[in-house]
C-alpha cells in the first residue's frame, strides 16, 4: 500500500483515539442525529471495521468474492443494540477494531490490495473515510462541548 494511503489510515485512527480519550461518557451518550449517539456511532464504526477485517482475512485465503449487504438494513436493525453498549466500551471497541483492520491492511500483500482497488471490490479496506465521516458528526454535534 502506498505510504500516503497508510498515512491517511493512521491519521484517522489517531483522530479516533484522541476523540475517545478526550470525550467523556456523558458527551458520547448525547443524541447526535435522531436515534444515534456518539457511542452508537463508535459501535457502528467498530462493527464495519471488524466486518472488513473478516473479509480481508477471507480474501487472503483466496476467497475475495463479494459479500453483499443491505447497509441500511444492517445499520437500522443493529442501532438498538449499539445504543446499549456503554460509551466507554464503545470507544474502546472502536479503537480495537480500528487497530485490527489497520494492522491487517498494512500486512496485506500490495498486489492483493491493488487488485481489490482496481476491480472496485466490495471490500473497502481503507476505513479512514468512514471513520472520519462519523468522527465529524460526533465532533460537530451541537450538544458536544
Amino acid at each position: 500500500m502506498a505510504a500516503e494511503s497508510m498515512a491517511k489510515i493512521d491519521e484517522s485512527r489517531e483522530r479516533l483515539r484522541q476523540l475517545v480519550t478526550s470525550t467523556n461518557d456523558e458527551e458520547f451518550a448525547r443524541p447526535i442525529d435522531g436515534k444515534w449517539t456518539g457511542a452508537a456511532m463508535l459501535a457502528h464504526i467498530a462493527f464495519w471495521d471488524r466486518r472488513t477485517a473478516w473479509l480481508l482475512r477471507r480474501c487472503r485465503q483466496g476467497n475475495c468474492g463479494p459479500s453483499p449487504v443491505d447497509l441500511d438494513a444492517v445499520n437500522e436493525s443493529a442501532l438498538p443494540q449499539w445504543r446499549l453498549i456503554p460509551p466507554r466500551a464503545a470507544g474502546e471497541e472502536a479503537l480495537a477494531a480500528a487497530e485490527e483492520i489497520d494492522e491487517l491492511v498494512a500486512s496485506m500483500p500490495a498486489e492483493l490490495l491493488i487488485s481489490l482497488r482496481e476491480r472496485e471490490s466490495e471490500i473497502r479496506y481503507d476505513r479512514s473515510d468512514h471513520r472520519n465521516d462519523h468522527l465529524d458528526q460526533i465532533e460537530w454535534a451541537p450538544s458536544r462541548t
